[in-house]
């Protein structure tokens, strides 16, 4: 019955296309952490505008994000490469864990740029 069971959901299997997408996903996703790190690092400019009288700034509030964004970029970078090599070596679908990763990439750039706003108000 067991043995039923098993068969009714079987695994898709990994193929070539599901490398070579996984494997441009990961360069790709490599370029974005790159992208976004430096950018966070040329968006520490926006403290420029806090010599004027007018604008209150939180310094310290920029910095934590600048870390966090840089930490958690590079984290959500190595976990998704770490977890597409599992899922390539157990020959499963693993594209679209690459793919996942640039969504948190982005959803942490997105946070990032909040907390940028709110800091320079």
């Amino acid at each position: 019955m067991s043995d039923e069971i098993r068969s009714e959901r079987p695994h898709r299997k990994a193929g070539t296309v599901d490398l070579v997408t996984a494997a441009i996903l990961i360069a790709l996703s490599f370029l974005l952490a790159a992208v976004l790190i430096v950018a966070g690092f040329f968006s520490q400019f926006n403290y420029d505008q806090c010599g004027s009288d007018a604008v209150a700034c939180d310094y310290s509030a920029g910095t934590r994000a600048l870390w966090v964004l840089s930490v958690s970029v590079v984290t959500t970078w190595l976990a998704s490469v770490a977890f597409t090599v599992f899922r390539r070596a157990r020959r499963l679908s693993s594209w679209w864990v690459s793919f996942v990763g640039i969504l948190v990439m982005i959803a942490v750039w997105v946070v990032f740029e909040v907390v940028m706003r709110t800091a320079i108000a």
